[in-house]
């Protein structure tokens, strides 16, 4: 059923998001359900329109937190430095 509900692009995003957050795949994929037997949907969802999805699972489950990913580099080891 929800494979009726996606437009390709839609599609492929949600199964890229279930291989690595399948409890939010799982959420959107639910509220898909849920907003077309409500009659909520107007054709099939869009990219953009799941993008908006994604931030309202996003909200509502407490993730109004960013990731944030912090490098730290080791400096190299710089040969032409040193005096010959």
């Amino acid at each position: 059923m929800l494979s009726a509900l996606l437009e390709q692009g839609a599609r492929a995003r949600l199964n890229s998001i279930a291989l690595v957050k399948p409890s939010k795949a799982e959420a959107v994929e639910k509220l898909i359900i849920q907003m077309a037997r409500s009659g909520q949907l107007q054709g099939k969802v869009s990219d953009d329109m799941l993008k908006r999805l994604l931030e309202q699972v996003n909200e509502q489950s407490g993730g109004g937190r960013k990731t944030k990913i912090t490098f730290n580099r080791k400096p190299l080891a710089d040969s032409d430095s040193d005096s010959d």
